[in-house]
């Protein structure tokens, strides 16, 4: 197994040759910055080859930019330590699984109170129904996107309201070993609809119908 120190030498030396092939400069983007972190799935080492290289980048600017395959994140120096920033799903997964390239740790550190597992829920259940109205004329491989969709919100929302960090999507993903672990994630479904409507509640049920007739597949479908 690679120490942190080869890890973290590794991960330089291929998000500065990425940086580079995009017309940046690694070395000028470190000399303006506080703290350059490298997060999501390739840290995990489950990344595809699709996947994008997600930096965070403490220093002036702030703002998201996404460049050829790399997703750069930044946050002003002086919004680090911010009740809201330290609130969020994003600062409690760097802290978590984050690499930096700086130094020997990362500089963000999260609060984890139920912040970010209500902004999920209200995340889960927008995209739930968002999706109903529709879900009628939808084709099979689109009713499949969403499932997993759900399926991995649903996950997330566990997590976070268990005060865990939520781990890259390729992670989260390799948990879905059984059966039993979808139909996990699709019986919070139903948990979250208890208290609505009675149209809604049926609505949410028919979904965790749809993920348990569809579990073989589901377990095996990806989507990026």
């Amino acid at each position: 197994m690679l120490s942190l120190h080869n890890e973290s030498s590794s991960l330089r030396s291929h998000v500065s040759g990425l940086l580079s092939s995009e017309g940046l400069s690694f070395d000028e983007i470190t000399l303006s910055s506080l703290d350059v972190i490298v997060f999501g799935s390739r840290v995990s080492g489950l990344q595809r080859s699709r996947s994008d290289l997600d930096l965070l980048i403490v220093g002036n600017a702030r703002g998201h930019k996404r460049i050829g395959k790399l997703d750069l994140i930044f946050v002003p120096e002086r919004e680090l330590n911010t009740s809201l920033r330290r609130r969020s799903e994003l600062f409690r997964h760097i802290e978590e699984y984050g690499v930096s390239l700086m130094h020997d740790r990362v500089l963000v550190t999260s609060i984890r109170d139920d912040h970010a597992a209500s902004r999920k829920l209200a995340r889960l259940r927008a995209l739930i129904d968002r999706a109903l109205p529709s879900w009628d004329v939808f084709t099979e491989p689109i009713r499949l996107k969403y499932l997993v969709k759900f399926r991995r919100e649903a996950q997330r929302y566990r997590l976070l309201k268990e005060g865990a960090a939520v781990p890259p999507t390729a992670q989260l993903d390799s948990k879905i070993a059984s059966f039993r672990a979808i139909e996990s994630a699709f019986e919070d479904l139903v948990t979250i609809a208890a208290g609505e409507a009675v149209e809604k509640f049926e609505c949410y049920q028919l979904l965790t119908r749809e993920a348990f007739r569809r579990r073989h597949t589901l377990a095996r479908f990806k989507v990026s």
